[in-house]
């Protein structure tokens, strides 16, 4: 009877590498889980890392060099596939630069024009007034009005070291970027009282949050800046979705401001 053997490695669909640990039973891979000691993911995987192995045994695989010609792909053998990358990688190294896509073309609306009724760029436009919108673009400024209750007006960003809601059970990142944080001006700090990495409650109409602060000079006054991403179950952080409105739409399109919120800050420890 064989003896099926643990092999630790990592999945190979996209940048993150998760690690997943493989069983081989006589040369043949038999049963594939996430590995829970990898940092990068904990030994979760996503769908596409958990059937791997479907991917490996398809009969739709590759299993012989395809070189492109006019006439479609054509077989060739190993030998000429990694001749024909060699060349080409000398190639490379002679010239440096070498294009493979066709060449940007610059000016073309002035010899087709713009993808308009007009052909023009339309600040006036005849599709949206026959369709009984306002023909001309605008600002409601009605939808995030001052509000004595909520005084700063709230927006998100996404923190430089993580990818949207990814890489936060990286140790590594997550020492350079631990709590989800607020950053206000230091004059709004200094109205409540509130000092460099105090823990506040970000308060709005919808809902509300705990965030770290940042006092940071180059921020506007009236204006409260929180890091979007968190709110997963691993990472212990607060979704800012909850603090922000999805009432007010584009007549249009029907798409919400997404980052945009009225809202008031206070300490954690006692609310004005």
């Amino acid at each position: 009877m064989n003896k099926r053997e643990k092999i630790k490695t990592i999945c190979g669909f996209c940048h993150l590498s998760c690690g997943m640990v493989a069983e081989v039973e006589a040369k043949r891979w038999v049963s594939l889980r996430g590995d829970r000691s990898h940092p990068a993911n904990g030994g979760s995987l996503c769908i596409k890392g958990s059937h791997a192995r479907d991917v490996v045994y398809s009969s739709d695989r590759l299993t012989h060099p395809l070189k492109k010609t006019k006439g479609g792909f054509k077989q060739i053998s190993w030998d000429e596939a990694l001749t024909e990358i060699a060349e080409r990688m000398e190639e490379i190294k002679e010239k440096s630069f070498i294009r493979v896509t066709p060449p940007l073309k610059f000016g073309m609306s002035r010899q087709k024009g713009f993808k308009t009724p007009t052909g023009k760029v339309e600040f006036y436009s005849e599709k949206l007034r026959e369709s009984h919108y306002d023909p001309l673009p605008s600002f409601n400024e009605s939808l995030l009005k001052r509000d004595e209750r909520y005084p700063l007006l709230g927006t998100t960003r996404r923190p430089g070291v993580y990818v949207h809601t990814k890489f936060r059970n990286i140790s590594s990142l997550r020492k350079l970027h631990p709590d989800p944080m607020l950053e206000i001006h230091p004059e709004e700090a200094q109205k409540r009282e509130i000092g460099e990495g105090s823990r506040v409650q970000v308060e709005s109409p919808t809902g509300k949050v705990s965030l770290r602060i940042h006092v940071n000079e180059e921020m506007m006054t009236d204006l409260a800046l929180a890091d979007f991403g968190w709110g997963n179950p691993e990472d212990g952080g607060p979704n800012v979705n909850i603090i922000t409105d999805d009432t007010n739409r584009d007549p249009v399109t029907g798409t919400t401001g997404n980052r945009e919120f009225r809202c008031r800050i206070y300490l954690e420890q006692k609310e004005d």
